[in-house]
């Protein structure tokens, strides 16, 4: 990795068009270097020595894989990031590109601040990979001890256990790492669930083309082998082996069991954190549903309440009123005594609606209850 201010990155394309696009989008952030054919490519990253190269898989000399493959078997440039550049999208194009060794892939045409930013994600991963140097180192140490003091069985067995004791997907996914490490074998996984998703791999980091790969396979099918590489898709949870042991038959076979326990094992504990979550969400939600039923019973008290006094005071100043108004009538005292029996008794009905309305907030106050009673009991 460069130590300069600017990283370098090569761009090799045959196609003037496509070369002015990347000359404006990379050419202020970083120090670039431009090649027309796959030849060229090759010397120039022997002699530039780039952090990132942005190959078009159609040039002459050599296309892209072909460059990227060189550049992958020199042990002096394996660890640059290659980039392909192709007006194809398929899905068999991209898992060549990453078969041969390719990190990331943009499909012509892209956008100046696409090809900037992946760029950029693609500097700054890395410069992750060499800070993460010293923790793979001592993380392999833990590896190589947890393999020679349990064996392969007992490295699923203690991943079982610390499954029983993991506290989210980043630590679930930490003991899936370690058990590859103790299998030395390379490896990138992804848990999706509701909180999310996390992704990580044996070396510290996924690529992007990774990520995508693993996304689009995983409906797919469980258990995918495709050139010396297998994916364990399980549920929540995807491994992607990129290295498989083929050349030892019983190992390969055991190592396919185990790995598929792994995928199950940890499927179940990112299942059981979602469940988790979901219980608390939804806890949450029945305690705002439990607070606002009561506040809204206790609204509506204060309503029926008011409202009654208002209702006892219209009845009493009309009884008072007709009352006034009995004189200027000429009615007999049997006609006013009836009357006056006729407005109490429409002033008590108008009072018992009222009683019937609280009789309602009872009962919405006795399901609050109940609800509370609810809660509680899952605490």
């Amino acid at each position: 990795m460069n130590t300069t201010a600017r990283a370098k990155v090569l761009v090799a394309d045959d196609e003037p068009s496509s070369m002015a696009l990347f000359q404006l989008a990379l050419q202020n952030e970083f120090e670039l270097m431009t090649v027309a054919d796959g030849l060229a490519a090759v010397n120039g990253v022997k002699s530039f020595k780039p952090d990132v190269v942005l190959l078009d898989v159609n040039m002459p000399g050599r296309n892209g894989y072909e460059v990227c493959k060189i550049i992958k078997a020199d042990p002096s440039l394996r660890d640059i990031t290659v980039i392909f550049v192709s007006g194809a999208e398929s899905l068999d194009e991209r898992m060549h590109g990453y078969s041969v060794g390719g990190d990331d892939y943009i499909t012509k045409p892209f956008e100046r601040s696409e090809l900037a930013a992946k760029v950029t994600r693609a500097v700054a991963a890395r410069l992750s990979m060499t800070q993460l140097a010293q923790e793979a180192t001592m993380a392999k140490g833990m590896a190589t001890e947890i393999m020679a003091n349990m064996g392969e069985l007992g490295t699923v067995l203690l991943f079982m256990r610390n499954m029983f004791i993991s506290h989210g997907y980043a630590d679930v996914a930490r003991h899936i790492v370690i058990s590859m490490r103790s299998y030395r074998l390379p490896a990138v996984l992804k848990i999706c669930g509701v909180l999310g998703f996390f992704e990580t791999g044996t070396s510290g980091i996924i690529k992007p083309l990774e990520s995508e790969l693993i996304d689009k396979l995983r409906p797919t099918g469980r258990i995918i082998d495709f050139e010396g590489r297998t994916i364990f898709n399980y549920g929540r949870v995807s491994i992607l082996i990129k290295s498989m042991p083929i050349d030892n038959k019983e190992f390969y076979g055991r190592i396919k069991d185990h790995v598929a326990i792994l995928a199950e094992g940890a499927d179940a504990r990112v299942a059981t954190l979602d469940m988790d979550e979901t219980i608390k969400i939804q806890r949450l939600a029945l305690e705002g549903v439990i607070r606002d039923t009561q506040k809204t019973i206790g609204d509506t008290n204060e309503l029926y309440r008011a409202l009654k006094h208002k209702n006892t005071h219209i009845m009493q100043t009309l009884l008072q009123k007709v009352e006034d108004l009995y004189m200027s009538l000429g009615l007999s005292e049997m006609q006013e005594e009836r009357l006056s029996k006729v407005i109490s008794a429409a002033a008590d009905q108008a009072s018992a609606l009222y009683g019937e309305d609280l009789a309602v907030s009872a009962q919405l106050a006795d399901i609050q209850r109940r609800l509370q009673a609810v809660l509680s009991a899952h605490q």
